[in-house]
């Protein structure tokens, strides 16, 4: 398992979080994962259907050989923008790493086209 971008946790690039080889420090990925993401959605401009949100990620990815750690989580917020467009949903959001650890990036930027599953 990955996690990170849009569908997971916001703020971190597209599967970036991960567990890594300690030699090569290569993503190698995990076998056990969670994630949570809270938002808040609010009318922004109504007439053209386009609402504002407020969000909180949180979660994390474990190897094979590591336990469940709640204690040792990534966690952002951010805001964003929701718009049905007429092409289909659009979805803009900026998260913040909350707890920058070494080598991760303190925001990023996220954007998709369709619907959430």
């Amino acid at each position: 398992f990955y996690l990170g971008g849009m569908n997971s946790i916001r703020g971190f690039d597209s599967a970036s979080i991960s567990p890594r080889d300690p030699l090569t420090r290569d993503k190698i990925g995990g076998d056990k994962m969670w994630f949570a993401n809270l938002e808040y959605i609010f009318p922004l401009i109504k007439d053209m259907g386009m609402d504002g949100l407020v969000f909180h990620d949180l979660g994390n990815v474990y190897d094979v050989d590591e336990g469940w750690d709640f204690s040792d989580y990534k966690k952002t917020a951010g805001l964003g923008i929701l718009w049905a467009s007429p092409l289909g949903p659009l979805r803009l959001a900026w998260g913040y790493n909350l707890d920058q650890k070494d080598g991760e990036n303190q925001s990023s930027w996220d954007f998709s086209m369709g619907g959430t599953f």
